[in-house]
């Protein structure tokens, strides 16, 4: 995340299922089956390239309908869902079980089961949940990059890996690793260059954040999606120009109420709003 580069303005994002499903997705996971891999897939497509949340859910469940053994799809799942018995639930399945997956399918597993733990905590103790917040967000950055050096064209891999990149080192250091990241790549990431735009903004380069968040496609396949109104809200919000913020954090939480960027962004629009009041 730390390179400062200048990104072409005029690149237009496509959202398609091909840039989540290449020749490396299918070379680590531990599930035969062909229908649980694409749902799960998929699901990740919708949150990141589309910003639909609840149908993620859907397509994770369907995913599992399957192969119900398949720990990482339910270790994203329990992410997901809101029903927090659930989440334990499937945290208290996944745990013991573990040790067994192994390579890079157990390196994100233990990522997704210390973030399902750090939930869980926070609900009930914030101040546990906060002291572990360092550990975990260093020690989940060097697993989930790892497995991205070994497989650099999965959108969700790469996509997470920069987030937590962002979030232990900062806004820069996540802007050189996508300049790093996009020499690798076959195809582009729908949602890092929306992203961009997110860390742009949050270095004050709003003009640019602006431009490459106006270039994101607003359809995949025909059907308005979610993901470029919340880019655009990132901006705006970050820029001082809330009314534009709301505008399109609205518009986002209209197409998905599950969608937890939109949601959680859209309350600080609105409190941000209400103070000016």
């Amino acid at each position: 995340m730390r390179i400062f580069f200048f990104i072409s303005l005029t690149v237009l994002v496509s959202c398609t299922n091909r840039s989540i499903e290449t020749p490396d997705s299918t070379h680590f996971y531990s599930t035969q089956s062909d229908s649980t891999l694409h749902y799960y897939l998929l699901g990740w497509h919708q949150i990141l390239n589309q910003g639909y949340y609840g149908p993620a859910e859907v397509s994770y469940r369907k995913s599992l309908s399957f192969d119900s053994s398949f720990l990482l799809c339910q270790s994203v799942l329990a992410r997901l869902t809101e029903d927090l018995e659930e989440r334990q639930r499937f945290y208290d399945h996944i745990q013991p079980q573990s040790n067994r997956i192994e390579g890079e399918e157990g390196d994100l597993l233990r990522v997704f089961l210390s973030l399902m733990r750090y939930t869980l905590i926070r609900e009930k103790e914030p101040e546990a949940a906060a002291a572990l917040r360092p550990e975990l967000l260093v020690d989940a950055q060097a697993l989930l990059c790892g497995v991205r050096r070994e497989h650099p064209n999965i959108d969700y891999i790469e996509s997470e890996c920069v987030e937590f990149i962002h979030a232990t080192e900062g806004a820069a250091a996540a802007l050189d690793s996508l300049a790093v990241f996009r020499k690798d790549r076959v195809i582009g990431n729908p949602f890092l260059t929306g992203y961009q735009a997110v860390l742009l903004t949050e270095l004050e380069r709003y003009e640019e954040a602006l431009a490459i968040a106006e270039g994101l496609a607003r359809t995949d396949e025909g059907k308005l999606i979610p993901r470029p109104d919340v880019v655009m809200a990132h901006v705006y919000f970050g820029w001082g120009k809330l009314q534009k913020a709301r505008m399109h954090v609205d518009r986002a939480v209209e197409m998905d109420p599950r969608n937890l960027e939109a949601t959680r962004l859209q309350s600080r629009i609105i409190e941000a709003l209400s103070q000016q009041e």
